[in-house]
């Protein structure tokens, strides 16, 4: 993980391109890999697991953005909150 965080070290850096996924399975790599970014730059760094980030806005935003036109919709309506109760990436991931 420091070695993606010096090759990365601003937040807004990206890890991976926002080319449209045209698969499912590819749409999960993607959001996986945002999540390891949310990791890298987190101030705690206390979560390890890319599936037990918590989905947020952002992560969202990014997904549905990236997502082909027949998805986005559906992949918008995923509730995400700032609680302790917060959706993870790993349960959108299972959705997805």
């Amino acid at each position: 993980m420091s070695a993606v965080k010096t090759r990365y070290p601003f937040k807004s850096d990206t890890l991976c391109h926002l080319a449209k996924w045209i698969t499912m399975e590819k749409g999960i790599k993607y959001l996986r890999e945002l999540a390891v970014g949310e990791i890298i730059h987190s101030d705690t760094q206390r979560v390890v697991d890319n599936d037990e980030v918590p989905y947020t806005l952002a992560l969202l935003q990014k997904v549905v953005q990236s997502a082909p036109s027949t998805y986005a919709c559906s992949l918008a309506i995923f509730k995400f909150t700032q609680d302790e109760e917060a959706v993870t990436v790993g349960e959108v991931a299972d959705k997805m």
